[in-house]
């Protein structure tokens, strides 16, 4: 009921599971009671945190970091960062790709769907066969950033219950905990 009227919870790729607030505070540089509704992602909090005290998105052994800055959003003077490339997302076999206000989305062992996040938040018109070329190309987007990430396939019979209760059965717990 929590996510209502969204798609999914939490560990899932609706926007259930991936939409969420960010509140930031930073008394004399971000304005109380500002919002601002732009797409942001976890890989933009680095950037950002760099950004807010001046110093550079370069990390010394690879170069910038993943993501954008929001700073400029935050501070109300943009609505967001405009990304050269779609952000990708991957947990447990599910996945996503958001690109401007469309996201592929497929659950482990389903197919790809595609919905304009901006109009249908909750997911409930899928508009992979109306919208083929923009679908394909967000298919091969996933793909792209699948291969550069190194994501590794689930197998078909991944069930994550079983597979935390197997990480719970071998990890030992020190007496007292």
């Amino acid at each position: 009921m929590s996510s209502t009227p969204l798609a999914d919870h939490k560990g899932q790729p609706g926007e259930g599971g991936l939409r969420v607030p960010f509140i930031a505070h930073f008394p004399g540089r971000i304005t109380p009671g500002k919002k601002n509704r732009g797409f942001g992602y976890v890989t933009d909090i680095v950037p950002t945190v760099l950004d807010a005290i001046g110093e550079s998105n370069e990390d010394d052994d690879t170069g910038a970091f993943d993501g954008q800055s929001l700073w400029e959003a935050m501070r109300g003077t943009a609505s967001g960062p405009k990304r050269d490339e779609p952000v990708g997302y991957e947990l447990m076999g599910n996945a996503a790709i958001f690109e401007g206000d469309l996201k592929l989305v497929r659950r482990h062992r389903e197919p790809w769907r595609l919905f304009d996040i901006a109009i249908d938040p909750g997911e409930t018109v899928n508009l992979s066969d109306t919208r083929v070329a923009e679908f394909e190309r967000l298919v091969q987007a996933y793909e792209a950033y699948e291969a550069r990430m190194g994501v590794v396939p689930v197998p078909d019979d991944f069930d994550v219950m079983k597979q935390l209760l197997k990480s719970t059965e071998s990890t030992p717990v020190p007496p007292g905990d």
